[in-house]
């Protein structure tokens, strides 16, 4: 077992990181394989090497570069900003994932779900895979430094909901036999979505080499692929799709973002939009859930045990669901009693948590009673006195 790397600043690490060899380039293709010292000149860069993964890298298609603080997600390390459209790429420091062919794919499945819900967060472009990044030590970009921290998986977790599953998903029928046709679906279905637009620049030789760079970043995950295999598979999605592809079957989807004034990346962000509230959404129904299973098991609900139960964090509980929590301070006596009778449902919090058929709360003064058929009757007694 090798030492561990003795980390000075973000930027040392990503320094020290980096492959012998790591892919580079002045665009996004990076084709070139050059030693360290002469990669590090390039405008992109692979940051991370073939066998293991020690940055998360993010691409912000929006000016947000701050949406991590405004959405009370983790800090990232690196911020490194294009001067000339304010967009960025942002990396976050983990603790290095094993991804080589003898390397357990748990873990390796683990970072990528914790990478989907990151990317969600951020509202990130969901396509974009890491294997090529801006490179922060390039004077081409902005890099801003943040801190030093190396965040666990399981730290990254806590504050964002892990997606296991990818964001297209091949269909029962296309099924691959071997990682040869995984490779071609997913290659066929992004490049059906990016032609168009690569069509309007009117170059078929930006797009082969733009197909080949997507297709790196996808094989990248496999290490048994041989560059040329990828190639192979590259040329004939790119050859088929720039000639032949007319657009059939690329609007399917849930919300039918079929026109075509509207951009790709508009249709990403209001997709990536949509899946986020879908999911919170129902994050919050399962702390819902979880308040009223406290309150039918005759306990007070607090915000550690809400967090135990539905899995989050402490913090997360009181940053996004305190307002599930909110009681008032008389509830109607009448609306009590029609609640222990089967009446309704009804309502104490402050957006719309249901209150059992048989228990509420009554917050008398500082006090905390909990009402039963067995003692209403006093504590009604006790409001009319007060």
């Amino acid at each position: 077992m090798g030492h561990p790397i003795q980390r000075r600043t973000a930027l040392d690490r990503f320094l020290e990181a980096l492959a012998y060899k790591p892919w580079c380039g002045d665009d996004k293709a990076a084709l070139l394989v050059r030693p360290k010292v002469s990669a590090i000149k390039k405008s992109y860069i692979a940051p991370n090497p073939p066998t293991h993964v020690y940055w998360l890298v993010f691409d912000l298609d929006h000016r947000d570069l701050f949406i991590w603080h405004d959405r009370g997600l983790p800090e990232p390390n690196l911020v490194v900003k294009n001067p000339s459209n304010g967009h960025a790429h942002l990396y976050y420091a983990i603790s290095p994932v094993c991804i080589t062919e003898n390397a357990r794919p748990g873990p390796i499945r683990y970072m990528q779900a914790v990478a989907r819900g990151l990317a969600m967060a951020l509202n990130a472009d969901l396509s974009y895979t890491g294997r090529i990044a801006k490179n922060p030590l390039c004077a081409h970009w902005h890099t801003l430094e943040i801190h030093t921290h190396q965040y666990d998986l399981d730290e990254l977790a806590r504050e964002v909901d892990p997606i296991a599953k990818p964001f297209r998903s091949l269909d029962e029928d296309e099924l691959p036999e071997s990682r040869n046709c995984a490779l071609f679906h997913q290659l066929r279905y992004w490049a059906y979505a990016q032609v168009k637009y690569y069509r309007g620049i009117k170059s078929e030789a930006i797009w082969n080499d733009a197909v080949l760079s997507q297709a790196l970043a996808i094989g990248h995950i496999e290490p048994d692929f041989t560059y040329n295999e990828i190639r192979h598979i590259a040329k004939s999605v790119s050859k088929w799709v720039w000639h032949k592809y007319t657009g059939a079957g690329v609007d399917r989807g849930v919300m039918g973002l079929g026109d075509e004034q509207i951009s790709l990346q508009e249709k990403q962000r209001l997709a990536a939009t949509r899946t986020h509230n879908l999911r919170a959404n129902a994050t919050e129904q399962r702390v819902r859930k979880a308040i009223l299973k406290l309150v039918v098991d005759n306990k007070l609900p607090s915000k550690a045990d809400v967090a135990l139960e539905v899995g989050l964090s402490r913090q997360q509980i009181t940053r996004r669901y305190a307002h599930l929590f909110v009681l008032p301070s008389k509830p109607h006596k009448e609306t009590r009693k029609e609640a222990l009778n089967n009446k309704k449902f009804v309502t104490f919090a402050a957006h719309q948590i249901t209150a059992p058929l048989r228990l509420v709360w009554s917050v008398q003064d500082s006090d905390q009673v909990c009402v039963t058929h067995d003692n209403i009757d006093q504590v009604e007694k006790k409001d009319e006195g007060d």
